[in-house]
């Protein structure tokens, strides 16, 4: 925070500090802060003396103070009484708080001490002078290479730091970096703006954009979910900045503002400042890249840059030509791999040179650790899909376009093939809510033609097909249904009403027992998350029990045991409890077995897309840290933690038996680890975004992949081909 006899608060630029009466005085009468204990202060809160009042936003007031332990003059934050009623708002103010005490990085402003008084919470930082980046750029314009260069990697270091530790910042601007006299560059307001009611950060609840309008990722204005990679843009739109000397984007209103962001990428830099920083400035192009999959990865991949360029070396771009680097780690270590180590688990990827099909034999269920680095998932060593002989070449075929019944969007939210694999079904999701059914396509597998239509319902979740391939099953979201099609006749036989919002089925491998997540009644408070145990034997479609489950269930791929009594399912979080995976009894009733929580409780930001299981352990990817989760099911305990480049939305096993697909679903990227050694061995990029869904023709050389993307979903056809002759082709 900043000294007000020089500069404004980082937030008072985009805040109305202007009131109609003394807050100070409120703050007293409500005992807020206690009474001065001698003249000329404001009052008193604990240890720290109240000098005067710099700053006032929708949630808190901000004060210069002095510290009479330590004499330093500190800035404290107090929140503003119309909030103490608001329980989850003072919640979320202190867990940010002391999330922002306990990380611990030379360039993230120091929490100097968080208290939960009942009468009113506060923190207290450092007061960082002269001022903010924003206060800088508004005095001297642009800055000069040499600052810009210096300002960017301080920041971008503190970023990668943060993402490291699952932060997301979700507010980077100018305003909320300080500068000291020695250049020193201070992140403040960490992750505070998922919180704030405060207009300055526009945290709009119902659209889910949180962040200041101006440095916003397209995404988020469009009111999607984010991730990391938001964080990514913001950054690049604060590079753009202090370049320009203005940001990228400017209106009368916040609304104005979105609507330039989604309409196209701003003015080149190059045109608003000729003499901008050549080398700086496709970093921040790089940074702000409107499709994810054109974007940089992560904030170390940016920070590599940024010092390249500062050794007077051009920038590699997004990515380096590959899927981004995943600079792995070992989460559960809480380390990142050192240098010696990482060297050697490239040296382990260049020995690595068997293909999907043809690498080294092992056993999936006990991966060999010991050619990674410290455990993690080791990256591909070359750039795009590989030709090299013996290694496997993901090729995109053809792209069969979703079915339009009504206006809006359509997407494809599941697939499935018949046994004998000749049939590829396509699950519609479209927009509204009127009576039109949405269709599951039919598909010819041979010559991708379109063979029919089956009528099936208001958007329509997933698709699983009988055994004997006479019938299929699939949920309907908006009436709430699961259905039995005749695949021949093309009309529902059965139809079992379950409540609202069904939007997943699966069927257990022996094809006995159909389960459909489903909402118990969504016009009651407190609506549950439930499954449903249908018994599908034999022609049978009659319903067995429902369980509560007290939690979203992701649209994604679950996993069975062998003997299909007990199925392993992936959670989002809750407020009170994080995401979790469990083991369900399916073999007479629904019944929890086990549970592992594996993220922090907050609302359903947490979610685990998509269980696999390879002997005896359990792989689970989270969308929200980009993590892979390793389970063993003896114990029922985290194995292992390895970092993801993207956000994945799916995973599914390969027929091979060994090898792990994960789709990165906004970053239109498909990757294959080889589970015996955690390596990565092929990758497909620059596919749409949306993947949701991927099944595989029995051989393992074809994949289809589900494209939830609006406007205009599909399914992606992707040759999974073994090279043959010596230069690694066909």
């Amino acid at each position: 925070m900043t000294d007000p006899d020089s500069h404004p608060d980082p937030k008072q630029e985009d805040i109305e500090v202007s009131v109609s009466f003394d807050p100070d005085q409120s703050m007293l009468r409500l005992g807020i802060i206690d009474p001065p204990v001698r003249p000329g202060l404001v009052g008193n809160l604990e240890r720290f003396e109240l000098l005067k009042r710099i700053g006032a936003g929708g949630m808190g007031v901000v004060y210069l103070a002095r510290d009479s332990v330590s004499g330093q003059r500190v800035a404290v934050k107090v929140l503003k009484p119309e909030l103490l009623e608001h329980a989850t708002t003072v919640r979320h103010f202190l867990r940010e708080a002391r999330l922002m005490q306990a990380l611990s990085h030379p360039n993230i402003l120091p929490i100097i001490e968080v208290s939960d008084r009942p009468s009113g919470p506060f923190f207290a930082t450092p007061l960082i002078e002269p001022g903010s980046l924003a206060s800088r750029i508004r005095a001297d314009g642009p800055l000069d290479h040499d600052s810009a260069s210096d300002v960017a990697l301080q920041v971008a270091e503190a970023l990668d730091y943060c993402h490291k530790q699952g932060v997301i910042h979700r507010d980077i601007k100018p305003a909320n970096v300080l500068l000291d006299r020695e250049g020193q560059a201070y992140l403040c307001d960490l992750g505070l703006g998922q919180s704030l009611t405060d207009v300055s950060i526009t945290y709009v609840k119902e659209d889910k954009r949180v962040g200041t309008a101006a440095y916003m990722a397209p995404e988020i204005a469009r009111g999607d979910a984010g991730d990391f990679r938001n964080d990514v843009y913001s950054f690049g739109a604060m590079l753009y900045e202090m370049l320009t000397g203005q940001p990228p984007y400017t209106g009368e209103t916040f609304h104005a503002v979105l609507a330039k962001i989604q309409a196209g990428p701003p003015e080149p830099i190059m045109s608003l400042n000729p003499k901008a920083d050549g080398r700086l400035t496709p970093i921040a192009e790089g940074a702000m890249a409107r499709e994810l999959r054109d974007r940089y990865a992560t904030m170390a991949d940016v920070a590599a840059d940024i010092e390249r360029v500062k050794k007077g070396q051009p920038p590699h771009g997004p990515h380096e030509g590959k899927l981004g680097r995943l600079w792995p780690r070992a989460l559960s270590r809480g380390r990142l791999a050192t240098a010696a180590l990482a060297a050697a688990g490239i040296v382990a990827v260049a020995l690595y040179l068997g293909g999907l099909f043809r690498g080294p034999a092992g056993d999936p269920s006990r991966p060999n650790r010991s050619s990674a680095p410290n455990g993690s998932l080791v990256p591909r060593a070359e750039p795009g899909n590989s030709d090299d002989p013996g290694r496997m070449r993901m090729t995109l075929v053809s792209f069969l376009p979703g079915i339009q019944k009504r206006p809006g969007y359509h997407a494809i939210s599941g697939l499935a093939l018949s046994p004998d694999g000749s049939k590829l079904y396509g699950a519609h999701w479209q927009a509204g809510t009127v009576s039109t059914n949405d269709p599951v396509a039919v598909w010819s597998t041979a010559d991708l033609s379109l063979l029919k239509e089956i009528p099936a319902g208001q958007c329509v979740g997933e698709v699983v097909v009988s055994t004997n391939g006479r019938y299929i099953f699939a949920p309907s979201y908006y009436n709430g249904t699961v259905s039995r099609y005749d695949v021949d006749n093309g009309y529902a036989n059965r139809t079992l009403p379950l409540g609202s919002w069904a939007n997943m089925v699966w069927l257990s491998p022996d094809a006995r027992r159909l389960i459909v997540n489903f909402r118990a009644d969504t016009t009651k408070p407190g609506a549950s998350h439930c499954l449903a145990l249908i018994d599908v034997a034999e022609g049978s479609f009659t319903r067995i029990n429902q369980l509560n489950v007290q939690r979203p269930v992701p649209q994604a791929r679950a996993a069975f045991s062998a003997d299909s009594t007990r199925m392993y399912l992936g959670t989002c979080s809750t407020r009170i409890e994080g995401a979790a995976l469990l083991e369900v009894s399916i073999d007479k009733k629904l019944t929890v077995m086990r549970k592992v929580v594996l993220t922090p409780g907050d609302g359903d930001r947490w979610a685990l897309n998509g269980v696999v299981r390879f002997g005896d352990l359990l792989y689970t990817a989270e969308e929200h840290q980009r993590k892979l989760h390793i389970i063993d099911t003896k114990t029922f305990a985290e194995k292992d933690v390895i970092q993801l480049p993207y956000a994945p939305w799916n995973i599914a096993p390969h027929p091979d038996g060994r090898h792990l697909f994960i789709l990165y679903g906004n970053a239109g990227v498909m990757s294959a680890v080889d589970l015996t050694t955690l390596t990565e061995v092929a990758s497909l990029k620059g596919l749409r975004a949306g993947l949701k869904d991927i099944v595989f023709a029995s051989d393992g050389r074809r994949a289809y992949l589900a494209h939830y993307d609006q406007p205009h979903g599909g399914v992606s056809v992707v040759s999974l081909a073994e090279p043959t002759s010596p230069e690694g082709r066909k």
